[in-house]
């Protein structure tokens, strides 16, 4: 089970996402700042889905879990934009999870079933359009929804999130918040 393997090599993962953004980003915050949390929640889910594989209300609790982690992201994004990181370096901090998960899964040969890489997917996409919403508000408005918009399409093309997920709705938020701020500009012109 995939939430065993976490609970297992917790420290593992976290000390491989140290070692991936020293590469790309200033020191380990972003790892520090989110990247724990992250795994303790996605273990949670994780757990509770392999315990009640047939439970009738498994939608709502997605939808639950996926707040919680989308709330918790945003929260890791603020501080993040708040260290001076930008919205693609908190992209790739999520990003870097997955690849550390999968890549320490086949090292060990360790399988992860369909329905475990959907959970970790979903997970991911919801921590990610947290993190990245918590960049749409700030002082320079217009600039953070381009970038939201921007930064959640280059997620969305990895090809690694749905087409339905939370990073799909924060980017079409983004857009649709950015029309509207056009639009009153248009109507006061």
């Amino acid at each position: 089970m995939l939430h065993e393997f976490l609970t297992l090599n917790h420290d593992e993962v976290i000390n491989r996402c140290r070692k991936i953004p020293g590469r790309r980003v200033t020191p380990n915050t972003g790892v520090e700042l989110g990247v724990p949390v992250f795994l303790s929640l996605l273990v949670d889910v994780l757990r509770i889905e392999q315990e009640t594989p047939n439970r009738g209300d498994k939608e709502s609790d997605h939808t639950l879990s996926g707040k919680k982690i989308r709330r918790t992201a945003a929260l890791h994004g603020a501080q993040l934009l708040r260290s001076e990181y930008s919205i693609d370096q908190v992209v790739h901090v999520y990003g870097d999870v997955c690849q550390v998960i999968t890549g320490l899964a086949i090292e060990q040969k360790t399988p992860i079933t369909t329905d475990e890489l959907r959970t970790l997917d979903r997970c991911l996409d919801d921590a990610i359009a947290g993190a990245v919403t918590a960049f749409a508000f700030g002082p320079n408005e217009r600039r953070r929804l381009i970038d939201v918009a921007i930064h959640s399409f280059a997620a969305i093309q990895t090809g690694a999130l749905g087409l339905h997920g939370a990073t799909t709705t924060a980017h079409v938020a983004a857009l649709a918040e950015l029309d509207e701020l056009l639009r009153l500009d248009e109507r006061r012109e």
